[in-house]
């Protein structure tokens, strides 16, 4: 396994801040993890002069590498729609929409540069209007070449969902596809990575009986947009998912490598992977190479 990373917590204000620093550190000396995911949420739901000191006082502390990850926005486009439906998922943090904080992609890209980390996050967070391919396909370009601007890896985050049965409204499961697949197209050469989220949901869509059958042709689906040495692939310790324990999560894990894909994150609170079983079964998996480091 080459890489596997840890998507963190969503803020980083709060009460809590100083035992998440805690728990982060104790999991960076252990090795577990290539890197920690910070999302910086968009302007419109967040202090922006804050969270830039606020993140790198975290880095800082942990002493391990981060990815910085966002939505997108923009105030001219469809981005920006997609702001206020976070709104009630992170007002328990402190985080409540104020309009006039609205910019474009271009000036928020802007503050990203104070941010002491080595890798950025585009991600396709589930827009309230859909946007066209070619203003999701632009919108994930500007991103990664700003990023290699400033000497950064870049990540682009996409979701397994629209490889599923048409769980979305009528028809727009195909146009969230062809979204998908022209992000890919614009961005597959000069992205670092691609991270699909996801999957595991939608593989138990046929059936719990049948996940393992299903998502090796999921696979096949996402490896025909991004290119299989860059592809990572997330799961979750979701009680209801195919990877809700140790067999479950290994077999995922064989089905991916038996694609030829080897990079891996998970999505969990940092509390639950320091517990059994999962504190030693992320601590006993082999990890070879880091992807987030310019000295690679």
């Amino acid at each position: 396994m080459e890489s596997l990373w840890y998507l963190s917590i969503p803020h980083v204000t709060g009460d809590g801040a100083a035992s998440r620093a805690e728990e982060l550190k104790e999991w960076h000396k252990a090795n577990v993890f290539d890197a920690f995911m910070l999302n910086k949420l968009p302007p419109t739901l967040s202090e922006e002069k804050d969270f830039n000191k606020r993140a790198n006082a975290l880095i800082k502390e942990v002493g391990g590498p981060f990815i910085i990850a966002t939505v997108t926005v923009g105030k001219e486009g469809w981005e920006t729609s997609g702001n206020w439906r976070m709104a009630q998922k992170f007002a328990a943090v402190g985080s409540h929409p104020n309009a006039s904080k609205t910019m474009t992609q271009s000036d928020w890209l802007a503050t990203f540069k104070d941010l002491e980390s080595d890798t950025w996050a585009w991600v396709l967070e589930q827009p309230a209007r859909m946007p066209t391919p070619e203003q999701a396909a632009q919108s994930a370009s500007e991103f990664v070449r700003y990023a290699k601007t400033q000497h950064k890896q870049a990540v682009i985050w996409l979701s397994a969902e629209a490889f599923g049965p048409p769980s979305l409204k009528q028809g727009m499961i195909e146009k969230f596809r062809m979204l998908e697949q022209r992000i890919c197209e614009a961005t597959r050469a000069d992205a670092d990575y691609f991270g699909w989220m996801d999957l595991p949901g939608v593989s138990l869509q046929a059936g719990e009986a049948r996940w393992r059958e299903t998502l090796g042709p999921l696979l096949d689906k996402i490896l025909a947009l991004s290119p299989k040495e860059k592809t990572v692939i997330q799961w979750s310790h979701n009680p209801r998912g195919p990877t809700k324990d140790v067999a479950g999560t290994e077999a995922y894990i064989s089905i991916c490598q038996a694609k030829g894909i080897n990079r891996f994150c998970v999505l969990a609170p940092w509390q639950g992977l320091d517990r059994e079983p999962w504190s030693q079964f992320y601590r006993r998996l082999p990890k070879v190479k880091a992807v987030h480091s310019k000295r690679d």
